[in-house]
């Protein structure tokens, strides 16, 4: 039987998992992925070998673990079988991917409507609007990198990578706390300095507000959305982010923030060092490797161990799905395309596991849900979710 382009992809990806490739093989599958924009997404997913079992488990019923444990009974020798067994679980799905990627249109019925075409939305990308002290609006990504405000003794710039930076020119700072507020919309990211040496990443849709110069005896910054925060060490000045009702105290060190107004919880992550939350009455002391979870309607802290670098794969441009309900998803994606979701369907009971660049197009994106069966349609901004 004459062999499909499923069929060959398929046998690649096959000999590619078990690193049995050949240079000119290698090759070939590398021109394949680059052929369609949505093989990209497949490609993301298969460098997975966790992500691999569990989509395995939802997608094809299988207990990976029972599989395996049956392989490996009637196999004997020195083979690493386990790589082989989880190789030809994840050819097999691979393959009915690729029979859906690849697979034709279906005909057009005489006399039927025209397909509805969705129009695609780019990636987020660079943005951010400042407001100094003195209410002047600057909208950064427009501004040409070099000198833009001198406020007192601190120099306000653009770097030549894009990003803001505040510098302490000359003298001791004024006792006056004078603030400014860095905003970044729906759909863009980024970075600043602050005067400190602070260096902080905003996510979209979030907002940043702290002095133009640190004169007390901490350094408090107000927080809306999501951050990463590298902090300066100063010892005899503690590192304070207030979001919402939680107060993050620190020292030196990096942790990430989640603080949306539109989710129900409040993440910090800590990477390095100790911070403190302080809550309402409760005050919860972080590790690095650790989470504490603030539930917004009742101040409950609950701290759980996780993967550290998860919490920031955004800031590295990735989405990061791990038991992730379809709503939480959505709010992400709505986000970072700049689009209001409508959900025409229950947003809990579908978990998603994944990682995803976050460079791709809105239909690139909604190309990888929806193997998971889940529908999109696009009118205007609005992006409508439904089964």
């Amino acid at each position: 039987m004459e062999e499909t382009p499923a069929d060959r992809a398929s046998a690649l990806i096959f000999n590619c998992l078990i690193d049995k490739s050949t240079e000119s093989e290698k090759e070939e599958l590398i021109e394949w992925f680059r052929s369609n924009p949505a093989y990209r997404v497949l490609l993301d997913w298969l460098d997975d070998e966790d992500q691999i079992i569990k989509d395995i488990t939802l997608w094809r019923s299988i207990d990976p673990e029972k599989a395996y444990e049956k392989w490996v009974a009637q196999q004997r020798g020195g083979v690493n079988w386990r790589r082989i067994a989880l190789a030809v679980a994840a050819c097999l799905v691979a393959a009915v991917l690729l029979l859906w990627l690849l697979k034709p249109a279906a005909p057009v019925k005489p006399n039927a409507p025209a397909p509805i075409v969705m129009q695609d939305r780019p990636p987020g990308h660079t943005k951010g609007i400042l407001r100094l002290a003195n209410e002047r609006t600057i909208y950064l990504d427009s501004m040409p990198n070099g000198l833009l405000a001198i406020q007192g003794n601190t120099e306000l710039r653009k770097t030549d990578s894009g990003s803001l930076s505040y510098i302490i020119t000359k003298g001791v700072p004024s006792n006056a706390l004078s603030f400014n507020t860095l905003t970044v919309p729906r759909g863009g990211y980024y970075t600043v300095r602050l005067p400190d040496g602070t260096k902080v990443w905003l996510n979209n849709a979030s907002q940043l507000k702290y002095p133009v110069a640190f004169t007390g005896t901490d350094r408090t910054v107000e927080l809306t959305g999501e951050a990463y925060f590298e902090v300066a060490k100063d010892p005899g000045r503690p590192f304070m982010v207030k979001a919402g009702d939680v107060l993050v105290e620190v020292l030196g060190t990096n942790f990430n923030i989640m603080a949306y107004a539109d989710e129900k919880i409040v993440q910090t992550t800590l990477l390095s060092g100790k911070v403190q939350l302080h809550e309402r009455n409760n005050k919860t002391m972080l590790h690095p490797g650790q989470q504490a979870v603030v539930e917004n309607q009742s101040g409950a802290i609950k701290v759980v161990a996780v993967d550290a670098f998860d919490a920031i794969a955004w800031k590295d441009g990735y989405f990061h799905f791990k038991r992730t309900d379809l709503g939480s998803v959505m709010r992400q994606l709505g986000r970072w395309y700049d689009m209001e979701v409508v959900m025409q369907r229950p947003a809990e009971g579908h978990l998603y596991d994944g990682k995803i660049k976050k460079n791709l197009s809105l239909l690139e994106i909604l190309s990888y849900l929806q193997y998971h069966d889940v529908h999109f349609s696009i009118m205007d901004n609005r992006l409508i979710v439904s089964q």
